[in-house]
C-alpha cells in the first residue's frame, strides 16, 4: 500500500489485497483533524471475489463494498449548528468474502444516521437527518432519508409588560412540522426503479394553542386546542365491486391533507388548611388540597360528514 502524508490536517492511505486467482480488494483510508473545529475518518473498501475455477458449476464472481464514516464537530467551533455523522454499510457479503476480525464477521447488523441541527435564537431548531439499518442475513434495508423537524417554542404574541393583565395575554401557540421519507427494501433492489416508487414519505404540522385565566376569583380554567395537519402524495381507495362481493382497492397518485383538531379545557383551584396542636412537639399541620375537573372533545372522524 501507499501512504499519503497530505497536509498537517489530513493524511490518507491506499492499501491493496491480489490473489493469484484473479481476485483483488483495494481500500482507501483518510483521516482529518482541526483542533477546535472537528475530527473523524473516513474509510472505503471494494472488492472483486472469483469463487472456485471458471470450468467449474459453482464458479461465481461477487463484487462487494463497504464504508464507513465518522464525523464529529467541537461544540465551540460553531454555536448554533452542530454536524454529526457514523456511517457504518455496504453489501451483505463483504465480510463474509474477505478476511476481517471476528467481530466483522459476525456482525449481521449495520446501522448509520447523519445529523445536522441548527438553532435560530432561543425558541426554533431545525433538525434534518439520515437514518439507516441494514441485515446482513436478510438482506433487508430499512432507509428513512431525509427526515426534517422543525420546532417553535410557545409564543404569547399578546404578552403585555405592563402591570394590568388581560385574559388573552397568556393566549400562546408552539409549532410543530415533520417531514419523512422512508424506503424499506432488499439490498439489492436499493437503486431500481421499483424501489424509488415504493417510496413511503409526507409530512405533519402541530399547532397547539392554550391560555389559562382567573375564574371565580380562585380557581384557574386552562383551554386549549391543538390543530394537526398530515400532508400525503397519493392515498388509498376502497369501493366494493357487488358483481364479485369483494373490497377493491386503488392507489391514486394525487397530493391530499388531511387534518383534525382536539379541544380540551380544565378547572383547577387549591384550598388551604391548617390544623394547629395545642401542646406537643408538633406545632401545626399545614395541607393543600387541588380539586380540579376537565374534559376533551375530539369529533368522529368515522362518520360521514368528515370526508377522511
Amino acid at each position: 500500500g501507499w501512504y499519503f502524508g497530505i497536509s498537517d490536517y489530513f493524511d490518507a492511505a491506499v492499501t491493496g489485497d491480489i490473489y493469484t486467482k484473479g481476485s483483488y480488494l483495494v481500500s482507501e483510508s483518510t483521516r482529518y483533524y482541526e483542533k477546535y473545529r472537528f475530527n473523524g475518518n473516513f474509510n472505503f473498501s471494494y472488492s472483486y471475489n472469483r469463487t472456485s475455477e471458471p470450468e467449474l458449476p459453482d464458479y461465481a464472481v461477487e463484487k462487494d463494498f463497504h464504508v464507513t464514516w465518522t464525523h464529529t464537530q467541537d461544540p465551540k467551533a460553531s454555536p448554533g449548528s452542530i454536524f454529526s455523522a457514523n456511517v457504518n454499510a455496504g453489501t451483505s457479503n463483504f465480510y463474509q468474502a474477505n478476511l476481517s476480525t471476528p467481530a466483522n464477521y459476525l456482525t449481521n447488523t449495520f446501522n448509520s444516521s447523519i445529523s445536522y441541527t441548527k438553532s435560530f435564537g432561543t425558541k426554533a431548531n431545525l433538525v434534518s437527518s439520515i437514518t439507516h439499518s441494514q441485515n446482513s442475513v436478510t438482506r433487508e434495508i430499512d432507509l428513512s432519508a431525509p427526515n426534517l423537524s422543525f420546532n417553535l417554542s410557545r409564543i404569547t404574541p399578546f404578552q403585555n409588560e405592563t402591570r394590568q393583565s388581560k385574559w388573552y395575554n397568556n393566549i400562546g401557540f408552539s409549532y410543530t412540522a415533520l417531514a419523512e421519507n422512508r424506503i424499506q427494501t432488499a439490498d439489492s433492489l436499493l437503486f431500481k426503479k421499483t424501489t424509488l416508487d415504493s417510496m413511503n414519505y409526507g409530512m405533519q404540522h402541530v399547532i397547539p394553542i392554550s391560555t389559562s385565566m382567573k375564574v371565580l376569583k380562585y380557581a384557574t380554567l386552562t383551554p386549549s386546542i391543538t390543530f394537526t395537519d398530515r400532508m400525503y402524495p397519493s392515498y388509498t381507495v376502497l369501493a366494493w365491486n357487488s358483481a364479485k362481493q369483494k373490497i377493491d382497492t386503488s392507489t391514486v397518485h394525487q397530493f391530499r391533507n388531511v387534518d383534525d383538531y382536539i379541544a380540551s379545557a380544565s378547572l383547577a383551584t387549591k384550598i388551604y388548611g391548617m390544623y394547629v396542636f395545642n401542646s406537643g412537639k408538633i406545632a401545626a399541620i399545614r395541607h393543600v388540597l387541588t380539586p380540579s375537573i376537565g374534559f376533551s372533545y375530539r369529533p368522529d372522524y368515522g362518520s360521514n360528514s368528515y370526508d377522511i
